[in-house]
């Protein structure tokens, strides 16, 4: 039977049902691969740092067993893993593969850039004095680099020079099904129902969320919007301070960790998504995915890969990624817009189609076994 090694975090404290994307990532791919008939383990790199003996000890296993390695892990740890792992496996020479998390090996080089020398870098292939010439050697020993859409896998190319790429787009197990599913979910009056499901700080734009809120409810008898929160909450103690008071008043609530058990019902109760995000390291968000599948339009910043994700008007709206008033004027064109709700709905059902198992069943088997498959 062929063996699959995940080298990526999986679990963290409490060994519950990763909640993370990353982790989330590597959880849902474990699992595709054992229904598919394969035996699939994973090295976990949660707290690796106090155990790197264990962690190396492990690779070392799985190279001599001749499984195939699949490298998973976040954007600053694929850089120590790589290179390990091309070590440790130079004389087996055992199929190895990179699925880059996010923006993977480029977070490093790309995090002190703002947005429009990020978009440079990443779109227009503008990249000045910037090279990676380590990592690009590193790169071209694996047998292949899977991103997870058009814009990461054309960097890889072009950037490192790589022709060992080949594009896996960020999926889901639920299939969509356009037949069953029950559209104008509801009548939404206001005040109209938003979502933000992520990671509670800075970065991710929850408190930009918070003030265009905020600015758009000034008349208490009237609110347009409320807001619910959900996700794991990571911030410094003044941010929480800041957070705890945003969230009084009824209309804007935290509800704490959203198990994938109650994802679909959170859905099904907003009429949008609303990510924020000005987070430099975005790539396909698992959670913009989960949204489109159940038919929720998403309200996305301008983050160098969001056009790629949302037609504009379409299947949501596209606001000037860190703006507030970018965000306030958008909030208050869908608002106004409500009668086009059913339309996007249907659209975002659309549009999650390559997003699904069974669309990227095909391109994820044989990036992962290779020759192997069948």
């Amino acid at each position: 039977m062929t063996r699959i090694s995940i080298i990526g975090k999986l679990y963290g404290p409490g060994k519950s049902t990763p909640a993370d994307g990353g982790r989330l990532k590597v959880f849902i791919y474990r699992k595709k691969l054992i229904d598919e008939g394969f035996e699939a383990n994973v090295i976990d790199l949660f707290n690796w740092k106090k155990h790197p003996f264990y962690l190396i000890f492990s690779i070392k296993k799985a190279i001599r067993r001749k499984d195939i390695i699949l490298i998973m892990g976040g954007p600053s740890g694929c850089r120590l893993l790589i290179p390990l792992v091309n070590k440790l496996n130079h004389k087996i020479k055992t199929r190895v593969v990179f699925c880059p998390l996010g923006i993977g090996t480029f977070d490093k080089i790309l995090k002190n850039l703002d947005q429009e020398h990020l978009h440079s870098f990443l779109v227009d292939h503008n990249y000045g004095s910037i090279s990676d010439s380590h990592m690009s050697k590193e790169l071209k020993k694996l047998d292949l680099i899977m991103p997870q859409n058009e814009i990461i896998a054309d960097a890889y190319k072009s950037f490192y020079g790589l022709k060992n790429v080949s594009i896996v787009y960020n999926f889901r197990e639920t299939n969509n099904n356009q037949e069953k599913h029950v559209f104008s979910k509801q009548t939404f009056e206001d005040p109209i129902p938003l979502l933000y499901l992520s990671r509670v700080t800075d970065n991710k734009g929850i408190f930009d969320l918070i003030k265009a809120i905020n600015i758009i409810n000034n008349n208490p008898n009237k609110p347009f919007f409320t807001l619910s929160i959900y996700g794991e909450k990571q911030l410094s103690k003044e941010k929480e301070m800041e957070f705890s008071k945003s969230i009084n008043g009824g209309l804007i609530k935290y509800y704490g960790i959203a198990s994938q058990d109650e994802i679909s019902n959170i859905f099904s109760k907003n009429a949008a998504l609303v990510m924020p995000t000005h987070y430099y390291g975005e790539g396909t968000p698992g959670v913009l995915i989960e949204s489109l599948l159940a038919a929720t339009p998403v309200i996305v910043s301008s983050y160098c890969q969001a056009s790629l994700l949302i037609n504009e008007g379409f299947d949501g709206l596209i606001f000037k990624i860190g703006s507030v008033n970018s965000l306030v004027e958008t909030l208050k064109k869908f608002h106004s817009e409500t009668d086009k709700l059913t339309e996007m709905e249907k659209n975002a059902l659309l549009a999650s189609a390559q997003y699904t198992y069974s669309y990227n069943r095909e391109r994820f088997l044989k990036a992962i076994l290779g020759d192997e498959f069948k």
